[in-house]
């Protein structure tokens, strides 16, 4: 896939995400109620199962949480939740008081796939932020406005597919941004009454009969439905370079 180079904004600057529907919270258990009746004695502890954590496909960080859960590390622990936001001092500092052999191999096993992980998540993210400005010709403040348009105007459950898209980068991420672009280009802060803002069947009819040129939003749903009926492979197959032509044709 070919995408035109534009200069990239900071990090900060180009927001991917539009408005979430907000989280609910659970209502906090009622309190036991008081009895007369005696306590009866609580049974002997069970023997502590052992502390596991799901593979994360980084072998290395695999053998550095297996060490740590051996040595009663749960992911509860103030040190691991730390470590998670990258700041090992406490989980340094709590290793080197139980004084384990082999801990400071494997804290730097730890430190050494977040970095990776850090820095695979920033190019993953400076490349949906290259392809968000990219949608509208390198305009971040234009950009901005798409996303508050999309978020006045999509359902919460559209809200939740937006973002997953532009999230997932690469080719949905390249065909949701234009969509919204396109869709934002046709009726900016408009809402339509009975009518989904980012509905991509609703451009989809015409481009599905048709081998000519794709317009942005008609291309941003032919992709859509082609990684629907691809289980998300799309790019290099026969049928996305078909929708490329057609989109290059358009733009010609």
């Amino acid at each position: 896939m070919t995408t035109e180079a534009t200069a990239a904004a900071p990090a900060a600057a180009v927001s991917t995400t539009i408005e979430a529907p907000a989280a609910t919270t659970a209502a906090p258990a009622p309190a036991a109620a008081a009895t007369a009746t005696p306590a009866t004695p609580a049974p002997a502890a069970a023997t502590e199962a052992p502390i596991t954590f799901e593979p994360t496909g980084d072998s290395a960080l695999d053998v550095a949480l297996g060490f740590l859960g051996r040595n009663g590390f749960d992911i509860a622990n103030p040190a691991m939740q730390a470590a998670v936001g990258g700041d090992f001092t406490l989980l340094m500092a709590q290793l080197a008081e139980k004084g384990v052999p082999g801990w400071e191999q494997h804290l730097a096993l730890a430190k050494e796939a977040y970095e990776r992980h850090t820095a695979k998540e920033s190019a993953k993210t400076e490349s949906i932020q290259s392809i968000c400005l990219n949608a509208t010709g390198g305009d971040a403040e234009e950009w901005s406005n798409v996303l508050g348009w999309a978020s006045t105007n999509a359902e919460p459950e559209e809200k939740a597919a937006v973002n997953s898209a532009l999230a997932a980068g690469g080719v949905m991420a390249e065909a949701m941004a234009a969509y919204l672009v396109a869709g934002y280009r046709g009726n900016p802060g408009t809402t339509v009454e009975g009518k989904s803002a980012v509905n991509a069947n609703a451009a989809a009819g015409k481009a599905s009969t048709s081998n000519g040129p794709l317009s942005p939003a008609e291309y941003a749903a032919e992709v859509g439905k082609l990684s629907q009926r691809s289980g998300g492979r799309v790019e290099g197959s026969p049928e996305y370079k078909q929708l490329q032509a057609r989109r290059a044709a358009y733009r010609g």
